[in-house]
């Protein structure tokens, strides 16, 4: 496993934004951890993406529209997404990676697709 921990967090958050029926992905890291790396760098990944031993531990902070998809449904098909990104990656014989997803927020739909920013206004 060669690529750092940030390279494969902005992979896993391109993986998780492909998902149908998310809404937007949020940082998985601490409020203090974020803010300290904010004074550091301009831009970080948003999954969380720790090494333990030969493992990989991977959060990944989501919301999902209240629209009739199912937030199960929208999480397990983030953790698909993000083990056919990491699981590649592992060297052979070593444990699968661990990845968790959040559910953070249930939001009013958008229609805007996925990855759709709360934030801006119609």
């Amino acid at each position: 496993m060669s690529e750092s921990l940030d390279e494969i967090a902005y992979a896993v958050d391109s993986a998780a934004r492909g998902v149908a029926g998310l809404e937007d992905v949020y940082s998985a890291r601490p409020l203090p951890a974020r803010a300290a790396r904010r004074l550091i760098e301009d831009d970080e990944p948003l999954a969380l993406v720790q090494r333990h031993g030969e493992s990989l531990e991977i959060t990944v902070s989501v919301a999902v529209a209240a629209d009739g998809v199912a937030a199960s449904g929208v999480a397990t098909a983030v953790a698909e997404a993000v083990h056919a990104v990491v699981d590649p990656l592992a060297a052979s014989g070593s444990p699968q990676a661990r990845v968790r997803v959040r559910v953070s927020r249930v939001l009013a739909p958008s229609g805007r697709g996925p990855a759709a920013s709360v934030a801006e206004g119609p």
